[in-house]
């Protein structure tokens, strides 16, 4: 009798144990994948977060209409740079009051286009980031440059 009963426990011990294996086994893809979506939900949660979404969706819009009103002071400062040498006629006859006045109206208008580049590569460099590029609902996701001659 007591070898029987010592049989019937080695045999419930390798019972247990094989089925312990089994779904211990059975079960680590299963624990696996879930760490790996909860690790996936938690970035998401964040990346999807209202006041982040805002703040992104912001920096975005501000960006874009800091690019326009850019865009249109480059084209104005041009346009004041071309009536004044107009003006001014040929620059070889110009006095040193205006070469002044020229090279600081062309200071201006490079600074405007330096100013400009930057913006533009700051839009493009976030909307090309996979964490920031779904704010932009609605904005353009490339700003190409524009070109002045």
């Amino acid at each position: 009798m007591l070898v029987g009963f010592i049989f019937l426990v080695v045999i419930a011990s390798v019972v247990i144990n094989v089925a312990d294996t089994a779904l211990h086994w059975g079960i680590l893809p299963w624990h696996t994948v879930t760490a790996q979506v909860d690790s996936g939900d938690k970035i998401i949660t964040k990346v999807y977060d209202p006041d982040r979404a805002m703040a992104q969706y912001s920096w975005f819009k501000q960006k874009h209409e800091d690019i326009l009103a850019t865009e249109k002071n480059i084209g104005i400062t041009k346009n004041q740079v071309d009536q004044f040498k107009a003006d001014n006629g040929n620059m070889s006859g110009w006095d040193s009051e205006t070469k002044q006045t020229y090279r600081q109206m062309n200071t201006v208008y490079t600074g405007q286009q330096e100013y400009y580049s930057q913006l533009i590569s700051d839009y493009n460099s976030a909307a090309s980031d996979i964490t920031k590029n779904i704010y932009l609902k609605g904005l353009p996701a490339k700003v190409d440059r524009m070109l002045w001659t």
